[in-house]
């Protein structure tokens, strides 16, 4: 498992189960390949720990679309 660590605080939480998460980073977890290719994105607190109450899945075909989808968004650096 990865963990990125952001250099500041979301400032939109994140919503969990019993309310909302500031989001310090984000873990990816492999799920695998065939059917379970996917990759799990999770919340990571502030205390360091990893967040079950919310996850993404994200397939793992989608990733060269997802990735350059960000870039765009990131839009060119300073």
């Amino acid at each position: 498992m990865q963990h990125i660590k952001f250099d500041k605080a979301t400032h939109f939480d994140s919503r969990g189960r019993n309310g909302y998460l500031t989001t310090h980073g984000l873990a990816l977890c492999d799920m695998g390949n065939g059917d379970f290719a996917e990759v799990h994105l999770h919340p990571v607190t502030g205390r360091g720990t990893m967040s079950e109450a919310r996850r993404i899945t994200i397939r793992k075909s989608a990733i060269p679309n997802l990735v350059a989808a960000l870039l765009e968004a990131a839009g060119t650096p300073a």
